[in-house]
């Protein structure tokens, strides 16, 4: 009997990705390449394949010399269902050669890769030029938070290995931030000792930071207008290990029609059940385009 071609089945070519990674300048002007990318969006030929959490192996519906971009995909606000392309980190283009039935990585990308648990995996950077990036990595004498008059604890800097975020002296990662809360200093208020200039209308900002925590956070900015106004922002909840988180600041920044530069601020208080509690921080960056 003659089958039609719709009746045919087309088998995939199937693109494994391990892993996104992120590359940053050696200078950590860019702050470090420590991330949360979760998902890859991938596209053929500029048309959306789908949306994947990592690793996934991905199959496509093509086959030969076939134009790949790879998106970056993190969590909003550290919210599941926020599920967004992280604006301020440039798309992954090459070509990849797709054979129906056969599984590849991104051996022959011409791309910059790295390898990832024996696969070879694309590597992401933020966009060369037009971004503005503040950093906090506690790796300096100096904290470039301070605590603010309310606070009843402050912050400073740990260089205990097993409290400091991927703790490794040859990457120049050594310290991390630490609030320590207990008896009656159950509540901590931190802002920045720099204040940012209000951003243009139509820009995005976020606040990228590590967090290991024992209490629920709060963080928002400081609006400098002629009476200065605390605007609260997004919650962070508490955590059994370190996570990445990026913060959507812009309603918050730009919730001020008279605002001229602003600030931000961390808090957190331990619940009623609570005597003691420690909060780390690491890698933060303000990262905006300038």
């Amino acid at each position: 009997m003659a089958l039609s071609s719709c009746d045919k089945t087309t088998e995939p070519a199937y693109l494994h990705i391990e892993s996104v990674e992120l590359e940053v300048e050696s200078d950590f002007s860019q702050g470090t390449n420590a991330h949360g990318i979760r998902d890859a969006w991938v596209y053929l030929n500029d048309r959306l394949v789908g949306i994947y959490e990592l690793p996934s192996t991905v199959p496509i519906i093509s086959e030969g010399d076939q134009k790949i971009t790879i998106l970056g995909g993190v969590l909003k606000n550290g919210i599941q269902t926020a599920r967004i392309t992280y604006p301020f980190y440039q798309q992954y283009i090459t070509n990849l050669n797709l054979k129906p039935g056969a599984t590849i990585d991104f051996s022959e990308s011409s791309g910059t890769t790295t390898q990832k648990n024996g696969h070879t995996v694309p590597v992401l950077r933020y966009f060369e030029s037009g971004l503005v990036f503040w950093n906090e990595r506690f790796e300096e004498a100096g904290v470039q938070f301070e605590a603010t008059a309310e606070s009843q604890a402050n912050m400073s800097i740990t260089q205990n290995p097993s409290q400091v975020f991927e703790y490794e002296p040859s990457n120049q990662s050594t310290g991390s931030g630490i609030v320590v809360l207990e008896g009656n200093n159950r509540y901590f208020e931190v802002r920045s000792t720099h204040s940012f200039p209000q951003i243009a209308p139509g820009t995005e900002i976020y606040l990228e930071l590590n967090y290991l925590t024992a209490c629920t956070l709060q963080v928002g900015v400081y609006q400098n207008t002629p009476f200065e106004t605390k605007v609260y922002g997004k919650g962070i909840r508490p955590n059994s290990q370190w996570s990445k988180i990026y913060i959507d600041l812009t309603p918050e920044v730009r919730g001020s029609t008279n605002g001229t530069s602003f600030s931000i601020f961390i808090e957190g208080i331990l619940d009623s059940g609570q005597n003691f509690g420690e909060v780390f921080i690491d890698n933060v960056k303000l990262v905006y385009p300038g």
